[in-house]
């Protein structure tokens, strides 16, 4: 029997397994899945939450965070700042994100030195340069307000106007502190029982005028001032000029020695409660002096989150 072998054709296949999808279309695949998720999530949301908190979430909230605190006029930041003086170990204030440095004192001193203060003749008691202070306390805190006690009204020794050029120097040594990177300024010892409403306002602008409009500044004023005849018309009119209040405590003597179950004075506790309206209606912060030990107890207790402390000086 004879066989024949025939030489077989192999077929060439086209069919390598499944078909492959390019990854162009994966990614568009992925992308139109996500918005349809998106959509999806968004509008169960919006059913169930009620429409603040739903703005809150999908837009952000902006007044979230210890130092951000809404404000008459959106300045908003709350500090808890020790007393800090030029010279001192800065080092010794670690774990404070802020100083409050008095700039001068009393008897209107300055606590450093500088061209602008030379210039002007001023009495420096410090040989320390404003450069080298706020140079110390580079690396250290974030936020440096001064406070300033004003002196142009003193100087001026009811002289008509006089006060106005004096402010215009007041100004000159505040903006240099801001350029020199200071932070805030905050104003202290406005006459308001011997000058006019118009005046202390006049005088606030005279200081924005030379520092600018985007330093901050703040104006001290005890309780009394704001909460006599016409006391409210000054805050709100100085507020216009200004960017926030403080509530100048530095006044008050805790003479009552009693305390509360915690050990807290008693004294110093209702004080606080008579700053509450302040703190609320105009976010005010608090002011006191290194001596006032029982009312810096009570702040930290009460976890007020806005005061700054000044030397007796000031």
């Amino acid at each position: 029997m004879a066989f024949s072998f025939k030489r077989m054709r192999r077929r060439t296949s086209h069919n390598h397994g499944p078909r492959r999808i390019s990854p162009p279309v994966i990614v568009a695949i992925c992308l139109a899945a996500a918005v349809l998720i998106t959509v999806i999530v968004g509008n169960i949301l919006k059913m169930t939450l009620d429409e603040e908190l739903y703005r809150k979430l999908t837009e952000g909230d902006s007044t979230t965070g210890e130092t951000q605190a809404p404000s008459p006029d959106g300045y908003g930041v709350s500090v808890q700042a020790p007393v800090y003086a030029f010279g001192d170990d800065i080092a010794d204030l670690a774990g404070y994100t802020a100083i409050s440095v008095p700039l001068n004192r009393a008897d209107g001193s300055l606590n450093y030195t500088s061209p602008v203060a030379l210039w002007q003749g001023r009495i420096c008691a410090s040989e320390i340069t404003l450069s080298q202070g706020l140079d110390a306390t580079y690396g250290f805190v974030r936020h440096i307000s001064g406070v300033y006690r004003v002196q142009a009204f003193a100087q001026a020794q009811g002289e008509g106007s006089l006060w106005r050029a004096c402010a215009m120097e007041e100004g000159a040594l505040l903006d240099e502190f801001f350029r020199a990177g200071g932070t805030e300024v905050v104003l202290t010892d406005l006459p308001f029982a011997t000058r006019s409403e118009s005046e202390l306002v006049d005088y606030v602008k005279a200081i924005r005028g030379a520092v600018g409009e985007d330093a901050p500044i703040g104006v001290a004023l005890p309780m009394e001032a704001v909460s006599g005849k016409n006391g409210g018309a000054l805050l709100e009119k100085l507020l216009t000029v200004c960017d926030f209040y403080v509530v100048d405590l530095r006044g008050f003597e805790m003479t009552d020695p009693a305390v509360d179950d915690l050990g807290l004075s008693v004294q110093a506790m209702e004080l606080l409660q008579q700053t509450a309206y302040y703190r609320s209606q105009y976010h005010a912060r608090l002011l006191i002096s290194q001596s006032q030990e029982a009312l810096r107890y009570a702040i930290e207790y009460r976890m007020i989150s806005d005061y700054q402390i000044t030397a007796e000086e000031s």
